[in-house]
């Protein structure tokens, strides 16, 4: 599916879904993985990574950017924007 990109400074516009968006539960548990890497990835060499998510719309959207912190529901990005976990359907490296 073809998303479109967006810069990172464009994410306090975005309205985000506000349900899972991932329904197998494998792939919750990859997409943890995958963020946990790319938090290391950005801390350890400020590498970016592509993240594919869902908006309140169902529109699908993606940036590239540094994954600064992973929490509990959210994650941090460069330029201090958040991105809630249940919308973001892919991390690629």
């Amino acid at each position: 599916m073809q998303a479109e990109l967006i810069e990172k400074e464009n994410l306090n516009a975005i309205r985000f879904i506000n349900r899972e968006v991932l329904s197998n539960p494998q792939d919750i548990v990859s997409r943890a993985a995958s963020l946990t890497r790319a938090l290391i990835l950005g801390n350890a060499h400020q590498g970016k990574v592509k993240l594919k998510f869902k908006t309140e719309n169902n529109e699908t959207l993606s940036v590239y950017t540094t994954v600064w912190t992973v929490a509990e529901n959210y994650i941090t990005v460069k330029a201090n924007r958040f991105i809630p976990i249940h919308s973001i359907m892919s991390v690629e490296f």
